[in-house]
């Protein structure tokens, strides 16, 4: 029997890497890729911040070609689904067969009440909102990886005077290691 070929939309975080588990876990399934969406302006995958430079070693790391929708700071849907669709079309010029993608947006009723039960001992401090878009996560090393993808961390940047993230550096830039 064929297993499907399934290209992976990755975010580089916890859900897609959660996701690319499942799927390999899969004996009918087939992960021929990734795919992700960059800001070219930035070098960052669009909305999660991290830097194309680490994108790119998790995919070195889980022995993945990574295929990019690349993107403007400001885009229109118009221009996104065209980006979207050019990288589809080098997928089929680079992977024959693949008839799917997979998304990995994972919220699992579990997982949901295991987190519920920790927010009563979390210092006051600790801001507890941390899916639906809120909280992004960057998996250096786990199931499937051949070694951690090394970073160190940089300084928190606020974007849109709304969005801060931990700036997360490639260690040749840094001059440190994790």
């Amino acid at each position: 029997m064929m297993r499907k070929r399934v290209l992976l939309s990755w975010s580089g975080g916890k859900d897609s890497a959660l996701a690319l588990q499942a799927l390999r876990a899969d004996p009918n399934i087939e992960v021929a890729g990734l795919l992700t969406s960059v800001t070219r302006d930035y070098e960052r995958i669009s909305v999660h911040g991290v830097r194309r430079s680490l994108l790119e070693r998790q995919a070195e790391r889980l022995r993945l070609p990574l295929f990019t929708i690349e993107l403007d700071p400001v885009t229109t849907n118009d221009a996104y689904e065209s980006a979207f669709l050019s990288a589809l079309e080098r997928v089929q010029r680079d992977l024959p067969g693949v008839t799917a993608i997979a998304f990995g947006d994972l919220f699992l009723a579990d997982v949901r009440v295991y987190c519920e039960r920790l927010l009563d001992e979390l210092p006051s401090t600790v801001d507890p909102c941390g899916e639906r878009g809120e909280f992004h996560t960057f998996v250096s090393d786990g199931p499937g990886y051949e070694g951690p993808v090394e970073y160190a961390v940089g300084d928190t940047v606020l974007r849109d005077e709304r969005f801060a993230y931990c700036d997360l550096v490639p260690p040749e830039e840094s001059g440190a290691t994790q």
